[in-house]
């Protein structure tokens, strides 16, 4: 029998509630391969999510372009690059959503531990899920390389017809930011372990200048979010940048307010 079409966003629940946990509204959606043109068109009609596509063939990257144009889709909404889908330059812990159509067209030989940790490398902590639709025989050699060598703080699930990585919780050894003085113990320090040198800029926005006046807002770093207390309150995804919402301070509140942040909950002091 044939396998059934694959709807891989408006059909698959636990999809679904993986892109919920993963705060992926505005988030970045990254098909890993292109093997025909439904499930981007399912990722643009069910999500308000940017799609980018990469793959290694130019021309079916420039048929893929021309569709876009086509059905007047502006690229901040769809981008489709050409290059090896595994390898290509895009920053890490970016995709809310990995879907991969067709493993082989990825691979290219027996899958093995570097490509679970090519995939795993892009994808964003707290739930961004990775479904990768797969033979039975690549199951099996997904399923014995990740015996092998996981990618740490990741997840593996297999169905009848896919594999799915998932980053259930944040980064290995990472820490939050949630009081004034770092945590409630006042410790005055991060208990952050995850970041190690060489460091580098994973993103930057200029638009909010409360980091110009020091003392000016008060931050904190809490389940992949940075909210911000200034003029307004912001939440910004700590791995990509992008605003996840914005909100006017309740009355009696000001940027020199005391914040606390646990988890997805909110502490402020008038």
């Amino acid at each position: 029998p044939t396998t059934p079409t694959w709807d891989i966003v408006s059909a698959n629940d636990e999809i679904r509630s993986g892109l919920d946990k993963a705060d992926a509204q505005g988030g970045y959606v990254l098909l890993l391969g292109l093997k025909d043109r439904r499930t981007m068109s399912h990722a643009l009609s069910a999500t308000d999510c940017n799609v980018i596509a990469v793959d290694a063939n130019a021309e079916k990257v420039s048929s893929f372009r021309k569709w876009l144009h086509r059905a007047g889709l502006h690229r901040d909404q769809a981008t489709v690059l050409v290059g090896d889908p595994l390898s290509c330059p895009l920053p890490p812990l970016l995709a809310s959503l990995i879907v991969c159509d067709d493993i082989s067209l990825v691979t290219k030989r027996e899958i093995d531990h570097s490509h679970l940790q090519s995939i795993a490398r892009l994808l964003r902590p707290y739930g961004g899920p990775a479904c990768l639709r797969t033979s039975e025989a690549e199951r099996e050699q997904i399923q014995t390389a990740f015996q092998r060598a996981a990618p740490p703080g990741v997840k593996l699930k297999v169905t009848e017809h896919y594999a799915m990585l998932t980053r259930e919780g944040g980064l290995p050894d990472a820490a939050d930011w949630s009081h004034a003085a770092g945590n409630a113990a006042n410790a005055g320090a991060s208990q952050d372990r995850f970041l190690k040198p060489p460091l580098g800029m994973l993103w930057f926005d200029g638009s909010l200048r409360w980091h110009r006046k020091p003392g000016s807002a008060e931050v904190r770093i809490s389940g992949g979010r940075a909210i911000v207390l200034a003029d307004r309150m912001h939440a910004i995804d700590v791995f990509t940048g992008r605003r996840l919402w914005q909100r006017g301070l309740p009355p009696g509140v000001t940027s020199r307010s005391q914040l606390v942040v646990v988890g997805k909950n909110i502490f402020v002091g008038a």
